[in-house]
């Protein structure tokens, strides 16, 4: 193999390494891929670990020039990570999904659709907005905040009761982080008898409180009227913990922590 090229390759597999890379790809001249894992020894040398193994393995430089019948062309990066923005997206198309089965939470439903609609850019440009300081005095300053908001996206803008317009905290708030959806759990046995009685009540439009224990106190509340649902997981013997919104019989969305 060229002696430039060889030591471009090595640079460049010795600075993915140093941004955090482990596993990278050799592209070969035949055009096939193979993902290698890497480290590095102390003298800056890069080395390709063995199978199975976090201390054995040989110089990259011996990947290099032993091969040539088939040299490797080039060493890029493998790019596995899913974005922030791609994460929130689905997520939030799986809780419209949910809520539009199950009728629960018609206000959140519109916020979360809405929030889908407006895209992740947006929202995360308004969030900024939201947190900045940028005239004296606390009303002076939420209504510069409000009016820079509305410059960038006016359906996250309402007028008050009180005639006065603000922002919409349900979604600048609560729904442009990465949403976290869990099954809910009552007990470290038979579950599925809980999640019986909520997929029941729910049916014939009962009101339902439940309680149960895991390694958190558990507690669930199904109203009717509204079709609103809460679950919620409690350290024990405590009062405060972790609190979600029931978005059909068996999943709920966290929601906040107290």
């Amino acid at each position: 193999m060229d002696y430039e090229l060889n030591k471009n390759l090595h640079e460049k597999a010795l600075t993915l390494y140093n941004e955090g890379n482990r596993k990278i790809t050799f592209l070969y001249q035949d055009g096939t891929k193979q993902i290698k894992r890497i480290g590095k020894t102390y003298g800056e040398q890069i080395i390709i670990m063995a199978n199975r193994s976090h201390k054995r393995g040989y110089y990259l430089t011996n990947e290099l020039n032993n091969n040539p019948n088939n040299e490797v062309k080039d060493i890029l990066k493998i790019e596995t990570r899913v974005s922030k923005k791609d994460k929130w997206e689905k997520q939030t198309k799986k809780i419209i999904q949910m809520l539009k089965t199950s009728c629960l939470w018609e206000d959140n439903l519109k916020e979360y659709e809405l929030a889908l609609d407006i895209g992740y850019d947006k929202l995360m440009k308004c969030k900024e907005i939201q947190n900045g300081k940028y005239v004296e005095g606390y009303t002076e300053n939420q209504n510069e905040i409000v009016k820079r908001i509305k410059e960038v996206e006016p359906r996250l803008v309402y007028v008050s009761k009180e005639g006065n317009e603000c922002y919409n905290t349900g979604i600048l708030w609560y729904k442009i982080g990465i949403p976290n959806i869990k099954k809910m759990r009552f007990t470290t046995g038979d579950n599925e008898y809980y999640l019986n009685q909520i997929n029941q009540a729910m049916k014939d439009k009962k009101e339902l409180l439940l309680s149960g224990r895991t390694n958190y106190d558990i507690s669930f509340e199904y109203q009717p009227n509204g079709n609103r649902a809460w679950y919620s997981e409690e350290f024990k013997g405590c009062g405060n913990g972790h609190y979600y919104l029931a978005l059909n019989d068996t999943h709920a969305v966290h929601y906040e922590d107290d």
